[in-house]
């Protein structure tokens, strides 16, 4: 069991979902369940490492979100 969360810095907010597996697909359907929790107003940067699901092949990103990759080989960065 995998578990995707994202959490708001300013409130606190948590979306997180529970899946069976870790790529590409759950990936973007977890990146569209977040970007449905914004206001219309909203837009939000997700930090996330090099993960292979995060980059390979790219997911599909609404456009209410922006990724930011933390740089390769930043261990301090990812605790």
């Amino acid at each position: 069991m995998c578990l995707y969360p994202v959490v708001e810095l300013g409130s606190g907010h948590i979306v997180a979902l529970q899946a069976q597996a870790v790529n590409i697909k759950t990936m973007s359907v977890f990146l569209k369940m977040a970007a449905e929790e914004l206001g219309p107003d909203d837009h939000s940067v997700l930090i996330m490492d090099r993960a292979g699901w995060h980059e390979s092949r790219r997911p599909a990103v609404p456009a209410n979100i922006t990724i930011l990759h933390l740089p390769p080989y930043s261990p301090k960065l990812n605790p």
